[in-house]
């Protein structure tokens, strides 16, 4: 049950006749203490649980009535759910000093270990335990048993080793333990920590953890290309060598390294340019060396040098072998060879993740770039998918360029409409893959990117997309559904929408009056809230709790009794919960005249998303979600109601929509826009600042 942190640790004494002090002691942050009985203790967090693969300490008890050791069970829970148990013998006679174990570090990720009974009071051990503690890594190679020691057999998991011996090691003597080798290419992490323990008889004497690091091998590695610029002349070449750090470790890239190398008269770096934050430390006739700069994953930098070409008996090609190196040791490196003559120009892109309304999608910002050396106007562009596993999810153009495609989801988009004159680039567009078949985040997820002038192919090129998976967060939203005014008391009656990301259930929605105009009198559920109960009626709050409320489900009616007068107006902040974690927080505003007042539910055949960015300067996006086929119509309205644009859609398929208003040419002010699908609307509210 990886997938469950712990955020629930039990503790019960097992000697008969040990008890708690219940007085405070240090905590790990975030964490609390309660006795729950003479012999138990709790320790629990609503902020800092132990997720799978951490490791959280001092977690603290005081036993009381104890000879030299007691015997303890101890719990991990996840929200009251039990997960494991085990048992544990602990001495509870002070040491003056502990047992120690000296490392020293051995290639290919090994320790030379030496242990000493050091111990005070002093007694004789007689067994000693490696266990390795980080996740996925294990021992690959146990240590030889020294003199007088046996050890036992490496367990499968190759996660623990226990040494042993007839005649105890008494107070004083050191063992060698040399050869102790880890594999850790299963792991998350680079660190690799282990435990070792010593016993006298059944007892623990000294527990310790230690630290190693073990680079993983490397499954995907950094990548890097070079331009030429031959307006130098004949007698040099400037060349810039572009980095991407793509290594499967996510490690820092600290150091780049560009040597040169060439057939015929030899050639000598000149002069080096290092980009921002960065520094040449060093440059020789054939290579120059960057440093004092970072590139994070995903990331990449633009290094430039310049070289002297020789006589005219120079030959091609020059070969450039890069090599990029991290804070502990080497990373990847490769070669490319060049051609120093010319200009290898073509078109380009500029592509950056942008936040997605679902959370299986990968959404990007695209802008193209006429960089060819042809000269060429550019009229069109094609994406295409290079792995079975995604598909382009939606698309979106802007200006004069429309999205080319037979439907989504698809293998291959276009865009055209447009022309980019040289050296100009195209307005940003948009696009999504659906990647919800490629594990885990970040990903990378290949694809070719083609221009196109009318229909001559300019350049084509494969393109690595980085995957973090931007999500929009949305919240829930709680509509009020009613007002109906009787004597001195009013009846509010309200809807709960589920629509917060990431998708998780409502398990209990609480009603809090902030307005000092009344009391809540009582409370009830009703219709799709029926098996709803109100658990908890005060003055000023009411909490429901019932079946769960489903993602992207609304359900009513939650009514609500509120002694005051007619008229006033009554502010309500609605929370929404999942357990006992709250997840959003609305807050309404309504009033109860004499007559019953009836407010529209939101519409049962679509969901409408809220503006992204809002306010906005320039752009924003809109996401829908269509239940069922409708026909789709976007209006969009000033605070007056005057009709400024109209978006047609026509006949559009169920599932999530994408939307995008330009509102570079609108004033500042405030603004309505209106979906409308199946017969039925839904308006929000726009703000544009300049």
């Amino acid at each position: 049950r990886r997938d469950l942190p712990v955020n629930d640790f039990r503790i019960r004494m097992l000697t008969p006749g040990v008890t708690l002090n219940n007085a405070t002691v240090p905590l790990p942050a975030g964490w609390l203490r309660t006795r729950i009985s003479a012999d138990s203790v709790q320790f629990f967090t609503t902020s800092r649980p132990i997720r799978f693969g951490q490791f959280v300490e001092g977690f603290r008890f005081e036993a009381l009535n104890v000879a030299d050791t007691f015997r303890v069970l101890y719990s991990t829970y996840n929200s009251g759910d039990f997960l494991c148990s085990d048992t544990a013998t602990l001495v509870c006679s002070p040491l003056d000093a502990i047992d120690s174990l000296r490392v020293r570090s051995a290639p290919n990720c090994c320790s030379d270990l030496t242990l000493k009974n050091a111990h005070q009071p002093g007694s004789s051990l007689d067994r000693f335990v490696l266990r390795v503690l980080t996740p996925g890594a294990r021992i690959s190679t146990a240590p030889v048993a020294p003199t007088g020691w046996t050890r036992a057999g490496l367990p499968a998991a190759g996660d623990s080793v226990l040494y042993t011996r007839t005649t105890p090691m008494t107070t004083g003597d050191t063992a060698a333990f040399n050869g102790l080798c880890f594999d850790n290419a299963n792991a998350a992490t680079d660190t690799l920590r282990y435990s070792w323990t010593t016993f006298s008889g059944n007892v623990p004497v000294t527990r310790g953890t230690q630290m190693q690091i073990c680079l993983r091998p490397l499954t995907r590695c950094d990548t890097a290309r070079i331009t030429v610029d031959s307006t130098e002349g004949a007698t040099s070449r400037c060349l810039s060598l572009f980095v991407t750090n793509r290594n499967s470790r996510d490690e820092t890239i600290t150091r780049v390294v560009a040597r040169i190398a060439n057939p015929g008269t030899p050639r000598r770096i000149l002069t080096a340019t290092a980009p921002g934050g960065w520094q040449v430390s060093q440059i020789s006739s054939d290579s120059v060396v960057f440093t004092g700069g970072e590139i994070e994953a995903g990331d990449a930098r633009r290094f430039d040098f310049c070289l002297s070409l020789g006589d005219s008996t120079m030959r091609d090609p020059v070969t450039v072998t890069w090599r990029t190196s991290g804070a502990v040791s080497g990373l990847c490196s490769g070669t490319i060879n060049i051609n120093a003559n010319i200009i290898r120009s073509s078109d380009a892109v500029d592509v950056s993740e942008i936040a997605s309304q679902n959370p299986e999608y990968c959404c990007y910002s695209i802008a193209f770039l006429n960089r060819n050396d042809k000269g060429r106007t550019l009229t069109g562009f094609q994406l295409e998918v290079v792995t079975t596993d995604v598909l382009f999810g939606d698309a979106t153009g802007s200006g004069p360029w429309n999205v080319v495609s037979s439907g989504f989801p698809a293998p291959q988009i276009g865009f055209s409409g447009g022309s980019v004159a040289p050296g100009d680039s195209t307005p940003r567009m948009s696009f999504c893959i659906d990647a919800r078949n490629i594990p885990g985040r970040p990903a990378t997820i290949p694809i070719i990117w083609r221009s196109y002038s009318d229909t001559t192919l300019v350049t084509s090129e494969r393109l690595s997309l980085r995957c973090v998976g931007q999500v929009v967060e949305q919240c829930d939203s709680a509509q009020l559904l009613s007002t109906v005014a009787n004597e001195f008391k009013c009846t509010y009656s309200f809807g709960i929408s589920n629509l917060h990301s990431p998708p998780s259930s409502i398990t209990k929605v609480q009603f809090v009056l902030t307005s000092a105009v009344g009391e809540f009198d009582n409370a009830r559920a009703s219709g799709d809230a029926s098996r709803w109960t109100q658990i908890s009626v005060r003055r000023d709050s009411v909490v429901f709790r019932g079946d769960s409320i489903a993602s992207r489900a609304t359900v009513g009616t939650f009514s609500i009794d509120v002694d005051q007068n007619e008229g006033v107006p009554t502010t309500f902040e609605v929370t929404t919960y999942n357990g006992d974690e709250s997840i959003c927080r609305d807050v309404i505003t309504g009033s109860c005249g004499p007559a019953s007042i009836t407010i529209p539910t939101v519409p049962t055949g679509f969901r409408l998303g809220d503006a992204t960015p809002n306010p906005l300067t320039d752009r924003t996006s809109i996401a829908y979600e269509l239940l069922r086929p409708s026909q789709v119509v976007l209006l969009l309205r000033d605070e007056s109601g005057q009709l400024i644009r109209r978006m047609d859609f026509g006949q559009t398929g169920v599932g999530l929509h994408t939307v995008a208003i330009d509102a570079s040419t609108l004033p500042s002010g405030l603004y309505l826009y209106t979906l409308e699908a199946g017969g039925e609307r839904w308006t929000k509210r726009l703000v544009v600042v300049r």
